[in-house]
C-alpha cells in the first residue's frame, strides 16, 4: 500500500472541527489522496462522485493505490483478506418514475453493498451523487430475508422454494440471471443476489449433499463451496408491514382513488411492478 510522507492532510477532521479542503489536485492524484486519507482513518470514508462510470474508475484506481490488485478475483472483487474494504453502491441508472426497474445485476450489486455496510466500521463507500436521493430498504428487511445455506443442512425443497419466492426470486426453467431459481427433481439452481455465480444445490432426501457454483452459459458446475448467503432479490420489502407502510404513505402523498393506479393495486397484492423502487416509503 502506498503511503504519502508527509500526508496531504496533517490531521483528519473530527466531529465539530472545522472542515479541511484539498483543492487544485490533478485528476490523476484524486484517487491517491483518497487512499491516503482512508488508510489513516478509523471510520468509514464516504466518497461521492459525479457519474456511475466515475465510481467504477475510482474503485479500480483505489485497488491499485491500496495494494489490493493482487487480491482481486476474475470479477474484480477484493477477497476477504484486505484490511480496507471498498464498497461501491451503484446508481439505479433509471429515470425517476420510469416504468421499469433497475437491471438485476445492478440490484444484486446494491444489495451486496448494503448487506456489507451493516457490519462495516472502516473502509471506503463510493457512490454517485444521485444515489443519495434514493430511499434505502430498512435494515430489518435485509437481515430478515437473508439466510445462509451450508453443506449438511436440512433443506425442505417446498419450504425453501416458498421462501425464495417470498424474497423476490422468480422460478424459471433455466437459471441465467440474478434473482432466478429452478427446480429439477432433487436439484435446485439459484442465482443469489450479491453472488458472482449461480449455485447448484444437490439434495439427498432432505439434506444438502453439495453446493456447487456453475457457469450460467454452459450450465456446468465449476467449483464446490461450503456455504452461501442468500440475500433478498429486491430492495422493496413486500411483507405485510411493508405493504401497509406503502399504502399509508400513498394516501398521504397522492390524491384520487388508489384503485385506479396499477402500482398501488400490485403492491397491495404483494407484487413488485416495474419501477416500484421510486415509490419506496
Amino acid at each position: 500500500m502506498l503511503i504519502l510522507q508527509p500526508p496531504l492532510i496533517d490531521s483528519l477532521p473530527t466531529a465539530g472541527s472545522p472542515l479541511k479542503t484539498l483543492s487544485n489536485l490533478p485528476k490523476s492524484a484524486i484517487p491517491l489522496a483518497i487512499a491516503d486519507i482512508a488508510s489513516r482513518s478509523n471510520s468509514l470514508v464516504l466518497v461521492l462522485v459525479e457519474k456511475s462510470q466515475d465510481a467504477q474508475q475510482l474503485v479500480n484506481a483505489l485497488h491499485f493505490y491500496l495494494g489490493q490488485e493482487h487480491h482481486l478475483d476474475a470479477e474484480g472483487e477484493a477477497d476477504g483478506s484486505v484490511d480496507l474494504p471498498i464498497v461501491h453502491l451503484p446508481d439505479w441508472e433509471t429515470l425517476p418514475y420510469d416504468s421499469f426497474s433497475p437491471h438485476e445485476d445492478i440490484t444484486s450489486e446494491r444489495l451486496k453493498a448494503l448487506s456489507q455496510l451493516s457490519d462495516l466500521h472502516r473502509g471506503l463507500l463510493i457512490l454517485p451523487i444521485q444515489t443519495l436521493a434514493h430511499r434505502l430498504p430498512p435494515r430489518e428487511h435485509l437481515d430478515g430475508q437473508r439466510f445462509v445455506l451450508t453443506t449438511g443442512d436440512t433443506f425442505d425443497l417446498h419450504t425453501e422454494r416458498r421462501r425464495l419466492e417470498a424474497s423476490g426470486y422468480h422460478a424459471v426453467d433455466t437459471v441465467h440471471e440474478h434473482g432466478e431459481f429452478a427446480v429439477r427433481g432433487a436439484i435446485l439452481d439459484v442465482f443469489p443476489m450479491g453472488s458472482q455465480q449461480p449455485l447448484r444445490i444437490e439434495l439427498f432426501d432432505t439434506e444438502i449433499e453439495s453446493l456447487r457454483a456453475f457457469d450460467p452459459d454452459t450450465q456446468r458446475t465449476i467449483t464446490k463451496v461450503d456455504s452461501v448467503t442468500l440475500l433478498p432479490a429486491r430492495e422493496i420489502p413486500l411483507t405485510e408491514t411493508g405493504i401497509t407502510t406503502f399504502r399509508n404513505h400513498w394516501h398521504e402523498t397522492f390524491e384520487g382513488n388508489p384503485r385506479d393506479c396499477s402500482i398501488y393495486q400490485d403492491v397491495s397484492s404483494g407484487l413488485a411492478p416495474p419501477g416500484v423502487e421510486y415509490y419506496a416509503p
